[in-house]
C-alpha cells in the first residue's frame, strides 16, 4: 500500500475507502453487465459500454481537479502520443473482428483435438450416445 503513504494522515482512511469502493463496485457490476451482454449474444458490448463512463469520468476529473501550481514540476501531458496509442490499440482490437484481417483469425480447419474426439480416437472414454458432437 505504498500509495497510501503518499497522502497526509487524515486523508488515508478516505483513500483506502475509495480504493475499496472501486474494487467492490467492479466486482458487483462487472459480472452483471458482462452477463447481460453475453445473454444477448454480444459480449464485446460490455467493453464498449465502458466508453461513455470513461468519457464522463474524464470530464469530471478535468472539471473538478484543481490545476497544478506554476512552481511545481508538472510535466506536460503528451496528448498526441496518448491519442495515437489509443487509436493503435483500437485498430488492433477491431482488426480481428471486422475488415480485411478477420479471415486470418478464423481457421476453417477443425482443431486436432476436436477431430480426434469426433472420431473416437485419442480418448479413453466413449461419447454419450445421442449427444451432439
Amino acid at each position: 500500500m505504498r500509495t497510501i503513504t503518499n497522502y497526509p494522515e487524515p486523508l488515508r482512511p478516505r483513500v483506502v475507502t475509495t480504493i475499496s469502493l472501486a474494487y467492490g463496485v467492479a466486482a458487483l457490476v462487472g459480472p452483471v453487465v458482462g452477463g447481460a451482454f453475453a445473454t444477448i449474444g454480444w459480449w464485446r458490448g460490455a467493453f464498449w459500454a465502458t466508453v461513455p463512463v470513461v468519457v464522463v469520468l474524464a470530464g469530471l476529473v478535468w472539471r473538478f481537479l484543481p490545476p497544478r501550481e506554476a512552481g511545481g514540476m508538472a510535466a506536460r501531458l503528451p496528448l498526441l502520443r496518448l491519442v495515437l496509442l489509443g487509436v493503435a490499440v483500437l485498430c488492433v482490437g477491431v482488426s480481428g473482428q471486422v475488415g480485411w484481417l478477420s479471415h486470418f483469425s478464423r481457421s476453417t480447419r477443425t482443431p486436432p483435438l476436436r477431430s480426434a474426439w469426433r472420431s473416437g480416437s485419442g480418448c479413453s472414454w466413449k461419447p454419450v450416445p445421442g449427444a451432439s458432437a
